[in-house]
């Protein structure tokens, strides 16, 4: 059994953003949230209908309604627009241009990318702009368009942002997604690099996510066991995420992190 390592970034941002209204322990069903959408219009409460209408939209993706959530995020971004609130602007923009991704039209999720780097880099917004080229670079990749240099070429500026801005805690899933790419070309020695760099925020405790924690672990067992064999390695990395779902309860992650430890020994002749 193994755990999937990818880092979706887009979620990752639009959900830091989509409950300032609502707290995330008490996330809503979208009938209810259609509701309070309609309420807010009514009222001209147009912030919060902002709001909502994002939720709403990250709520039909979630799941799998696609035309949904691209209705819910145009909408967002009329709100957004209204009251000329530059962060759910990008936020509806960027959710557009993923939900032209998984249509299959990369050519409108790539105009919506650019909008919304275009207005990042112009809200001078430092994260955002370096978040928007990272959620772009999912078109050129493994899932889009398959232009790996493209891909590249977006992380490593973002990449470079974060690190000027000293975004410590933001910067792992960076590396990881280089790491990606570099695995897709099969360029093992700078596969190897972006994934330790990761690595060394995680144990330097730069990010407080422990499931992302054990994303990046696992993907570093991933790593020594299928790419650059260490089994050594391997097994300490699986039990890194053994230890994070056991203190989290993770069950998922328990069943799979001993099972890879499994494997791992056998390999080794234990």
């Amino acid at each position: 059994m193994r755990l999937k390592g990818h880092f979706f970034v887009l979620l990752f941002l639009l959900l830091s953003n989509v409950y300032n209204v609502f707290p995330a322990s008490n996330v809503m069903s979208i009938d209810s949230l259609q509701n309070i959408l309609t309420k807010a219009v009514e009222s001209r409460e147009i912030s919060k209908a902002c709001s909502v209408s994002n939720q709403i939209s990250v709520q039909f993706w979630i799941n799998g309604k696609i035309d949904s959530s691209l209705i819910f995020s145009l909408q967002t971004i009329e709100f957004a627009s209204e009251i000329k609130d530059t962060s759910f602007q990008i936020l509806g923009l960027t959710r557009c241009a993923y939900n032209y991704h998984q249509k299959g039209n990369f050519d409108f999720a790539i105009q919506y990318f650019n909008n919304a780097i275009l207005l990042a880099e112009k809200s001078k917004d430092t994260l955002q702009w370096a978040n928007s080229l990272e959620n772009m670079s999912t078109v050129y990749g493994a899932t889009g368009m398959t232009n790996y240099t493209k891909a590249l070429e977006l992380l490593l500026k973002a990449a470079k942002l974060k690190e000027d801005a000293k975004a410590y805690s933001l910067l792992p899933g960076t590396y990881k997604n280089i790491s990606s790419i570099f695995k897709e070309v099969k360029d093992t020695v700078n596969r190897e690099k972006y994934l330790l760099k990761a690595i060394e925020l995680v144990d330097q405790g730069k990010v407080v996510n422990p499931t992302f924690q054990a994303a990046v672990y696992n993907e570093a067992g991933r790593f020594y066991t299928d790419e650059k064999t260490d089994f050594s390695k391997a097994e300490n990395y699986y039990n890194k995420v053994l230890e994070i779902s056991r203190k989290i309860n993770w069950k998922k992650g328990i069943s799979a992190s001993l099972s890879n430890i499994a494997s791992v020994k056998e390999k080794q002749g234990d």
